[in-house]
């Protein structure tokens, strides 16, 4: 059987670690490398199963230095790429002059450019802009 940091599948540690070892990106990337370089560093030895590898883990010496080095790349990964902040390019798009229209419309007109703007898919605010150009064609 492999051991838990060396490629068996079946195994709730397979760098599996929190959150670093799940998902994409490169919080994700980074953390893998560091673990792969300390894996060079260190032996560990292999498991029969996952109650003996959390015994190793939780009891031994070796296993709670293994846990904490495993903390400490963490660490090292949060001060490398933080959490939070804003995303590249989030939040609302610019999308020209727009400014607020607000009107007292008769409530079957309202309901023509509902069905109109649901049937083509479009917003509302999309369907009266259309209707507007419509009058000025």
């Amino acid at each position: 059987m492999k051991n838990c940091c060396h490629g068996h599948g079946n195994h709730n540690c397979h760098n599996n670690h929190g959150s670093y070892g799940r998902g994409h990106g490169r919080r994700r990337e980074l953390f893998e490398q560091k673990y792969e370089e300390y894996l060079r560093s260190t032996s560990i030895p292999e498991f029969e199963n996952d109650e003996d590898y959390e015994n190793w883990l939780t009891k031994t010496e070796e296993g709670q230095r293994h846990f904490l080095h495993i903390q400490k790349i963490k660490e090292e990964v949060n001060r490398e790429i933080p959490w939070g902040g804003r995303r590249m390019n989030a939040g609302r798009k610019s999308c020209g002059n727009k400014i607020p229209f607000n009107r007292r419309i008769d409530e079957s007109k309202l309901e023509i450019l509902k069905d109109y703007a649901q049937k083509h898919n479009i917003t509302e605010t999309e369907a009266l802009e259309i209707a507007i150009e419509k009058l000025l064609d």
